[in-house]
């Protein structure tokens, strides 16, 4: 692919993995690097920091009681430090370097990197650099841990969580590659934040090595992003807000996408419910039947460097000052609400690039063909013929690159070399797909192990619609806007921010940039023509009426299975109660998922339009759940309001009602078109057509649901 190189192919040709890894390396250090220190000297340097000897004297005042010495104390913060730490050792890179890629020789038939990292990186030598991965994989840091190497970058200290302590030999062989392993919480207790504060800050004043962490804390099991979060974020930035320790942090998002992913069948049983296995060295070996099997491709991205002062100076003018610091010891410094809501929008934006450069694979695009076409089949009744797959295949992957996405199709836009090429993708993937006279999702009388695959399947499609969210959001907006045929663009606002807010905890939406994302997708829907301008307003043009088609069902599944737990979570609750109180938020997200789940082992679903197995997974369910505190079904976090609720659920069944009726009336004048121009395709091969019954639509109705005023609590 244009603009990246394969790692794998360039290692053969410096004489395979044994000759690559024992080159000599020179890697490229920050020239305003302090001397260098060892690992040993970090911790001493840590130890006797004045935040800690502060933190320490703050403890022993509190003590009270306890009669705490200051030795105990200190024992206590070299015990946490010594677990903490990590311990570089060049030798132990070559030596784990040169196990991985004989195995990812073995698995993988490419990884590719952009081939512009360098000029991305240079800003290593200058500042203090953060590395920052999307987490999909336990192959996530290894991986751009392996690029760095490969181009002589210096290699990062990892942030990894504690999970890996319990695997003896693993620990310590990462450990010794850099990785320093963080609680998963400190809660209140002073001296771990104390330490952890002082050992990060330090590796970036100091410039000791870039930092690597992920910002979404622990990998996404969907293939959406999670949520950012700004601990450790804050920690870093929080030596720049100081203003004399450092001039500038820079931030280097990093995309990762995979083919098919090592802990594809893992994620899925965790989102049905099942416990992730315990991390252990028995596990791993029990891995090892992975050597058998092929995952396809890889694409590490690493985008251009984001610079911290530009960001928080430029886009939100220069640093709140905070009087509360002003007497303080330069260790001793709290971020006041504005930072911290600079650091918030900081991360969102952060995340929004990462998820801009991922490549789009072939297999996110076959996995959304087939669910889309298959709009009002239930689950594993999905099927497709091969010749339609690939002509869907094709218009879809057109219409991605038109916006401007990635896509590494390795074939040409013929029919033939477009066959093998979703031939190949299938092949790979052949736990999901059954290869006859029909391509068909794997079928089981076990409904547990058929929503398994299922969610499986969704997993590859999320990689896709990170990018169409908002122009998606968008065209539905101004589609269901469309009262006596005129679309209106007030109202189609309306609907998209009532979106964005229902759907924030599945996406990521920067907070404040609801009306420039408006914008900017709505100039995408003219400037392609979905949208024609016209004297008299805004009018559809059926001659793309297949490309707003998809946009508009994309998301048409999530609009049901939102309603359908809202449904759900009403039934749990009295009818008396109209304020309940929620006492335990995981038992009624996994009661949630048991009524829904009976109900679809009774076979109640065969007729029922609001849902799909991926109602099922706790991350839909959980999602749902949460976005209602934010928006206002849900007070002072455990108050839940039942009419509201009602109201909430009986909005998004109404929408969903709509955009169906809206759906049908399209496809049947973009077929009327296609007959009377005497072509011979037909919109119907592309999205199929749903055979449900409609709910009667009014404007009162409309009015009702989205005649939305400002102080509206839904």
């Amino acid at each position: 692919m244009e603009g990246f190189s394969d790692l794998l192919e360039e290692i053969r040709h410096q004489g395979g993995p044994l000759l690559w890894i024992m080159q000599k390396k020179q890697f490229i250090e920050n020239s305003k690097k302090s001397p260098k220190r060892s690992p040993d000297q970090i911790k001493r340097d840590v130890l006797n920091s004045e935040r800690l000897r502060h933190v320490i004297s703050k403890i022993l005042e509190k003590s009270g009681e306890q009669n705490l010495s200051r030795s105990e104390i200190e024992s206590e913060a070299k015990k946490i430090l010594d677990e903490m730490a990590h311990d570089f050792d060049l030798k132990y890179v070559r030596l784990l370097g040169f196990i991985l890629i004989k195995i990812f020789s073995s698995i993988y038939k490419h990884i590719f990197y952009n081939s512009d990292i360098i000029d991305h990186m240079s800003i290593v030598k200058h500042y203090p650099t953060i590395l920052l991965p999307l987490h999909r994989s336990y192959m996530d840091f290894l991986l751009v841990s392996i690029v760095c190497y490969h181009k002589n970058l210096q290699l990062p200290a990892i942030a990894a969580g504690q999970d890996f302590l319990s695997m003896s030999f693993v620990s310590k062989m990462i450990r010794h590659c850099g990785a320093f392993f963080i609680r998963r919480s400190f809660g209140s207790d002073e001296l771990y934040w104390a330490i952890f504060r002082e050992y990060v800050q330090q590796h970036l004043s100091n410039c000791d090595r870039p930092l690597e962490f992920f910002i979404e804390g622990t990998r996404s099991r969907t293939s959406k992003s999670l949520q950012p979060k700004q601990g450790m974020l804050s920690t870093c930035a929080e030596l720049f807000m100081r203003g004399h320790r450092c001039q500038d942090i820079y931030f280097v998002p990093i995309s990762l996408t995979y083919e098919k992913l090592l802990e594809e069948t893992l994620y899925s049983n965790e989102l049905l419910g099942i416990p992730k296995p315990k991390e252990s060295v028995s596990g791993l070996v029990k891995a090892r039947s992975i050597l058998n099997q092929s995952f396809g491709s890889i694409f590490v991205n690493f985008s251009r460097p984001i610079s911290l002062r530009e960001i928080m100076f430029l886009t939100n003018g220069p640093n709140p000052s905070n009087s509360s610091n002003l007497l303080n010891p330069s260790f001793i410094f709290e971020l006041n609400k504005d930072q911290f809501k600079q650091i918030e929008s900081f991360s969102f934006l952060i995340l929004i690039q990462m998820l801009r450069n991922q490549i789009i694979q072939p297999i996110s695009i076959i996995c959304t063909c087939l669910l889309l076409k298959n709009r009002s089949k239930f689950n594993t009744k999905l099927e497709i013929s091969l010749n339609s797959l690939v002509e869907q295949s094709i218009f879809l992957k057109s219409m991605l690159s038109n916006l401007g996405i990635k896509v590494y199709w390795p074939a040409g836009s013929d029919i033939e070399s477009t066959t093998n090429l979703v031939l190949e993708n299938l092949n790979t993937h052949h736990n999901l797909f059954h290869l006859g006279s029909l391509i068909a999702l794997r079928q089981s009388e076990d409904l547990f192990e058929s929503a398994s695959i299922y969610i499986a399947l969704c997993s590859y499609k999320n990689q896709l619609v990170n990018y169409l969210v908002r122009v998606s959001f968008v065209t539905i907006g101004l589609i269901l806007s469309s009262i006596d045929e005129k679309l209106s663009l007030d109202q189609a606002f309306n609907i998209y921010t009532f979106m964005t807010r229902i759907f924030s905890k599945e996406f990521i939406f920067r907070p404040g940039d609801e009306a420039k994302d408006f914008n900017d997708s709505f100039k995408y829907v003219i400037n392609t023509s979905l949208l024609l301008e016209r004297k008299h307003g805004l009018e559809i043009n059926l001659f793309n009426a297949k490309k707003l088609i998809f946009l508009l069902v994309l998301f048409e599944k999530m609009v049901k299975n939102y309603a359908k737990i809202y449904s759900v979570l009403a039934m749990l609750i009295p009818p008396d109660q109209n304020r309940f109180m929620i006492h335990a938020e995981k038992s009624i997200v996994k009661e949630i998922q048991t009524r829904i789940f009976n109900q679809m082992k009774g076979k109640n679903n065969e007729n029922d339009f609001l849902f799909d197995f991926e109602v099922l997974s706790l991350s839909t369910i959980s999602n749902a759940f949460n976005v209602l505190n934010s928006i206002g079904v849900i007070e002072n976090k455990n108050v839940l309001v039942l009419d509201r609720l009602v109201y909430l659920k009986n909005k998004l069944e109404y929408m969903n009602g709509l955009l169906q009726f809206k759906l049908e009336n399209l496809i049947n004048l973009s077929n009327q078109l296609e007959k009377n121009i005497n072509t011979s395709e037909n919109t119907d091969s592309i999205i199929e057509k749903s055979d449900q019954s409609e709910p009667n639509f009014t404007p009162d109705n409309f009015v009702k649901y989205f005649g939305l005023k400002k102080n509206s609590k839904i």
